[in-house]
């Protein structure tokens, strides 16, 4: 069976396992997209498995079920896509989709003792996409539940899922996939966030109401009678909130490397390129 590999051992990735590791993070590259290792994109962190490609099946399923049921159950129309929670729930559907595809062909290409040589524009999207569901997923459980939840209303499949369970979904995702999160990637999810905050004004300007008939969509974005809450909370969400979820992704990250590198006390922290790991699982198979 022919096979072609990257023969290049890129330890670093980008700053993982450097000693200067803080300082590798911020080099001006971490803002793109590219990546010296592509397979971490397709698989787990401990390596390619069926078990991997039917997970990623199982979210995506259960999300694209729930996305068409909420739209079933709020009868909401074209209200629907006022709601930044809804705006996430597809962003969440788009990315676990793309990470089922991706795990398919990825899991193909390592059947077939393949690896990729360069970082395709697909995977990169699937980078983009994850990095900001991933922040929406938090952003919009710690919101909903600290601001917007009260007792007086009646929970569902469908609100407990798209306020709770797409935040275990993420943080189950960030334990278990091989994709890297980099601190200079937070602008995607400030800018997500600033586009639904730029968004939300114009549509309270031209007359647009909520489900109940009322004059703003969140009580937060009650720009008509508390205009000074409304800017406060949107400038402190993209500016403040945003930036501080992305270093505990970070943070999440990084425990999840040296956990699966068994290196807890030590300062480097670093994983088998792709091609050893590909070694270690054909010598245990």
């Amino acid at each position: 069976m022919s096979a072609e590999f990257n023969v290049e051992d890129n330890r670093s990735r980008g700053g993982e396992g450097d000693k200067n590791c803080c300082a590798a993070e911020f080099q001006c590259a971490n803002f793109g997209f590219d990546h010296k290792e592509p397979d971490l994109f397709v698989r787990s962190e401990w390596g390619f498995s069926i078990f991997y490609v039917i997970y990623r099946f199982f979210v995506a399923g259960y999300c694209f079920v729930l996305l068409i049921y909420s739209g079933i159950v709020y009868k909401y129309g074209p209200k629907y896509f006022i709601f930044l929670t809804y705006w996430s729930f597809i962003l969440l559907n788009v990315n676990t989709l793309l990470l089922f595809i991706t795990s398919v062909i990825g899991y193909y290409k390592f059947k077939r003792a393949q690896v990729y040589l360069e970082m395709p524009w697909y995977l990169k999207m699937v980078w983009v996409f994850y990095n900001v569901s991933t922040q929406a997923a938090f952003v919009i459980t710690v919101l909903y539940w600290v601001f917007e939840y009260n007792t007086s209303k009646t929970l569902n499949i469908v609100n407990v899922t798209t306020h709770a369970v797409n935040s275990v979904f993420a943080f189950i995702d960030m334990l278990v996939t091989a994709i890297p999160i980099r601190i200079l990637h937070a602008p995607g999810p400030m800018i997500y966030g600033a586009t639904y905050l730029i968004f939300a004004p114009i549509y309270w300007a031209a007359g647009g109401l909520n489900e109940h008939g009322g004059t703003y969509i969140y009580p937060l974005l009650d720009y008509g009678n508390k205009l000074g809450l409304a800017i406060g909370s949107s400038l402190g969400t993209v500016f403040v909130a945003v930036p501080l979820v992305q270093l505990l992704l970070f943070g999440l990250y990084k425990l999840r490397l040296t956990f699966h590198c068994g290196r807890i006390n030590k300062k480097v922290t670093q994983r088998p390129t792709s091609i050893e790991t590909r070694i270690l699982q054909a010598q245990t198979s």
